[in-house]
Parts: C-alpha cells; structure tokens; sequence
C-alpha cells in the first residue's frame, strides 16, 4: 500500500515539474515569436526593490531588482531591466522605447 502512494506522489511531482517547464517554455517561445516593437514612449514610474529568496544550500539571498513603467500608445509597459539602465532613465523622460514581447531592449531619449 506504501509503494502505490510513493508512485502517486511521485507522478503528481513529475507531473507538477511538466506543467511548470511546459510553461516557462511556452513563454520563451512566444516572447521569442513575438515582434520587435519600436514606439514613442514616456518614463512614468521607476520601483526598485530587494528580493528574498531561501534555500537549504546557499541560506537566504538576497536580489535587487529594477522596474521601468513606460506609458505608449495608450498603455502602460512595465519592464524588468538592468541596474545600469534603471540608474540611466530618469523620470518624466521622452523617447524611443523598443521592446519584443515583455522583453525590454533599449530606451534612447529624444
């Protein structure tokens, strides 16, 4: 009885770990496929915040990230990017902001 839970609970995890890869490449994929959009933009907002993350390995960790809002064409487009170009945009900024899927390419002020 012991051996058919441990080969349930081992399906349910290979099936949880599929449906999880499936996902992550179905995005890629699609990110991938998307079009390179170039469109007048303007820097709205800027967040930057500290993540933890906790693993038996390594301890807790800790990640800066940085986020970019732009407002073009009607819409709001928030983007993950580097430090070196959330130090580089200031607010209120105009531009050229290229972009492919939710991937940020670069942001040349006008």
């Amino acid at each position: 009885m012991e051996a058919v839970f441990q080969n349930i609970a081992l399906a349910a995890g290979v099936l949880f770990a599929a449906v999880c890869c499936g996902g992550i490449v179905f995005r890629l994929l699609k990110q991938k496929r998307s079009m390179k959009k170039t469109v007048d933009a303007v820097l709205v907002n800027k967040q930057q915040y500290t993540q933890q993350m906790v693993s038996r390995a390594q301890g807790v960790q800790k990640a800066e990230r940085y986020v970019l809002t732009f407002s073009a064409q009607g819409r709001r487009l928030d983007f993950y990017v580097s430090a070196p170009v959330y130090e580089s945009c200031a607010l209120e900024e105009t531009g050229i902001l290229v972009y492919q899927g939710e991937r940020f390419i670069s942001f040349d002020r006008v």
